[in-house]
């Protein structure tokens, strides 16, 4: 698995290498999983033309950028599509990290996480 961080300043630093789009563009190809999050669905992946024929999600600020570049554009805050997992914000990593360890391990492996995580949580 390849999981692309966002942040503007460093999406755009990965959009511009370009061994890394290289390396992208093989594991998208090959369907092994690649993961992306906050503004890297749209400054990685879509502007180098990635994920034409996916379904992605977006940072706030992207939407309308995203439309450019996908097959359709979802508003969950994990959407997963083939081998894309796409992710809008920080606020959805908890999520976005759970469904990586879901596709490379499976449902169990990503539930004993969650509920070891939780443990360790003040109760509500």
């Amino acid at each position: 698995m390849i999981a692309l961080p966002g942040g503007k300043e460093g999406a755009e630093r990965m959009h511009n290498s370009a061994s890394l789009i290289k390396l992208i563009r093989e594991q998208l190809e090959s369907g092994r999983w690649l993961g992306a999050i906050c503004t890297a669905p749209v400054i990685v992946l879509g502007r180098k033309g990635l994920i034409t024929n996916f379904t992605a999600t977006y940072y706030k600020t992207f939407r309308g950028e995203l439309g450019q570049y996908v097959k359709e554009i979802s508003d969950q805050g994990v959407v997963t599509d083939r081998n894309l997992v796409a992710s809008q914000s920080p606020g959805t990593a908890i999520e976005f990290a759970s469904e990586l360890v879901t596709c490379l391990f499976g449902k169990e492996s990503s539930q004993t996480i969650a509920d070891t995580v939780n443990a360790c949580l003040p109760p509500k």
